[in-house]
């Protein structure tokens, strides 16, 4: 053998590590679309404090979902009671793989996150091996990252559209039928969405893929055959619960569509602009390169799939933006073809999109309401300045007005979120621990003065407590004497429960010049 030639796995190699390359390209590309989308439409993330308050005074989107999907972690099959929440019941997936495998709740509220993350790799993949060059990969997807899917997932806790995109994404352009088979057998369990876009990822697999510019029609067929194989149990599933009498699914649907014909038409045409803005623009490639190039035929009906899917998205959910992503495949599609057929002007276009999609503004467009969404700046300012409903501080003035009108209950409800908020506050624990005294709640007091001992270890006030819980279970030892020696001593001469110390220090006292 020729010592210079080169080994016969060289090429194999060389080949593996241009992919490995690539790949770990495409990574950084996804993460810093990702974090311009990020600075310019920011998450409201100072309501993501929300999510743990026993008795919030007002619920937003951001945590709203995540209330019940954490209930829903403890028992996957319990039914979900919130009205507004209802439609998670059978969203399964991430539910039971989280119970029976006991992961973190955390980690299940970061999911849509890492999913807007793997979207914006696999998009930047795509885009790469669609013959983009490195900076048109980086606009295709940092203009993808700008449309309501990402908006949605980057700052809704537990709302799951980053997963859905991936899932159609994978389907509409991944040429594996094992990739196409997961999708469709498992992104129904994160969002039913995906069976209603079904059509149109279908008949964009065909076009992206060559099979009807090649006449593989036998590839279409086979690719159809997969496709409704893997979906098939989801519905399946759906159709025998309902027989078995799935009321609240029902009641779900016929109020639902009360609703909406109270939508005024100027909410459904915003709606319908949130979705993707001036991305909208890439659709209408999409449909016009397919009549140029293919037929206008199959223009025709990928224009009549878009339209019946945009409207039909207006209708399905009331958060009408976030509905439209199961269009998604289609923008995608609109920049392959563009960039392939008309290189030219795309060099110009991709860039002016991108720049028009960070100049509009958007907002989470819903039936009855519209939430604008800002940019980082403005989000870390409202994170420094939050809202009364969520200032540790309201609530602890809140929890102190209840208490002194003798409302305990309510207090101590007011005592939880303050807590949750900022844990440290020995003030909001000792104040806790005063209530459940009323309350009764030995328990809670011996906890809550601990913890405020531990963060403020000569607290007088935690110091007279702690021994006046002690000695009311019998315990007279000349410890609690220098508790509340100390407590006297360092509390403040106007301070409330300076008679109640000193009884207490002469009890003690007393008790123990008696043995």
């Amino acid at each position: 053998m020729n010592p210079q030639s080169p080994k016969p796995t060289s090429a194999a190699a060389h080949s593996s590590g241009l992919a490995w390359r690539a790949a770990a390209g495409c990574l950084a590309i996804g993460l810093i679309a990702a974090a311009v989308a990020v600075c310019r439409f920011s998450p409201a993330f100072v309501n993501w404090r929300g999510v743990y308050l026993a008795d919030p005074p007002q619920e937003k989107s951001e945590f709203i979902r995540a209330r019940s999907a954490l209930v829903q972690l403890d028992d996957p099959w319990s039914p979900v009671t919130k009205d507004v929440n209802k439609v998670i019941q059978w969203r399964l997936l991430f539910p039971v793989v989280w119970h029976y495998l006991r992961l973190p709740p955390g980690l299940y509220l970061a999911m849509p996150q890492i999913g807007c993350l793997l979207a914006c790799w696999l998009t930047a993949w795509l885009m790469h091996k669609s013959a983009l060059t490195w900076q048109q990969t980086w606009l295709a997807t940092t203009l993808f990252a700008t449309c309501s899917w990402f908006f949605v997932s980057a700052g809704w806790l537990a709302s799951f559209d980053s997963w859905l995109v991936l899932g159609l994404v994978a389907a509409a352009f991944v040429r594996s039928r094992w990739v196409l088979g997961l999708s469709c057998a498992l992104t129904p369990w994160i969002d039913e969405r995906f069976l209603l876009a079904m059509p149109v990822v279908m008949l964009v697999r065909a076009i992206a893929l060559g099979h009807i510019e090649n006449r593989r029609g036998r590839e279409i067929v086979l690719d159809l055959a997969v496709a409704v194989a893997a979906s098939l149990p989801y519905p399946t599933f759906r159709a025998l619960v309902w027989l078995r009498g799935d009321a609240d699914s029902t009641n779900y649907l016929r109020y639902h569509w009360q609703r909406a014909w109270d939508v005024p038409l100027g909410t459904y045409l915003a709606g319908l602009w949130s979705g993707y803005r001036a991305g909208w623009l890439l659709l209408g490639a999409a449909v016009w390169f397919t009549a140029q190039r293919l037929h206008y035929l199959y223009g025709a009906a990928l224009g009549v799939l878009i339209v019946v899917s945009a409207v039909g998205g207006l209708f399905i959910a009331a958060d009408m933006s976030r509905t439209l992503m199961i269009l998604c495949p289609v923008i995608l599609l609109g920049i392959v073809l563009w960039q392939r057929f008309q290189p030219a002007s795309f060099r110009y276009a991709l860039p002016g999109l991108l720049l028009a999609n960070l100049l509009l503004p958007a907002s989470h467009v819903m039936w009855f309401a519209a939430h604008p969404i800002h940019t980082l700046p403005t989000e870390i300012h409202y994170w420094r300045n939050p809202p009364s409903y969520l200032a540790a501080a309201e609530l602890f003035a809140q929890g102190n007005d209840l208490a002194n009108r003798g409302q305990f209950l309510a207090a101590r409800e007011r005592y939880d979120a303050a807590l949750e908020l900022d844990p440290g506050m020995a003030t909001v624990f000792i104040c806790r621990a005063l209530v459940n005294v009323r309350l009764k709640d030995q328990d809670g007091v011996a906890r809550d003065v601990a913890a405020a001992l531990q963060l403020e270890p000569r607290n007088p006030a935690a110091l007279y407590l702690r021994a006046s819980l002690r000695a009311s279970q019998g315990d007279t030892s000349p410890a609690l004497i220098d508790d509340v020696q100390l407590a006297l001593d360092r509390a403040p001469h106007h301070w409330t429960m300076r008679k109640e110390a000193e009884a207490l220090l002469r009890y003690l006292k007393d008790r123990n010049a008696q043995k």
